[in-house]
């Protein structure tokens, strides 16, 4: 296999991994500055806003995915 594919793999691997721990970060944020003991979560959270706090696993990943592809690339949400 060429070098140059190899390194084309390999940067995308990265990229993916990057991604996901973009995402997990980006959640894990909004997550902690609304603990679970608190009664009325904070209206400027994005999680509040998309009404994601009461969703399955998979749409909260998604959309947390979504939201660091965005940081990533430089658009604003």
């Amino acid at each position: 296999m060429n070098a140059m594919y190899i390194r084309i793999i390999n940067l995308h691997i990265i990229i993916t991994l990057a991604l996901h721990w973009l995402a997990c970060v980006h959640y894990l944020v909004a997550d902690m500055m609304n603990p679970p003991e608190m009664e009325k979560k904070k209206k400027n959270s994005w999680i509040t806003r998309q009404n994601l706090w009461n969703q399955t696993t998979p749409i909260k990943y998604i959309n947390s995915v979504i939201r660091a592809l965005s940081n990533m690339v430089g658009h604003k949400t």
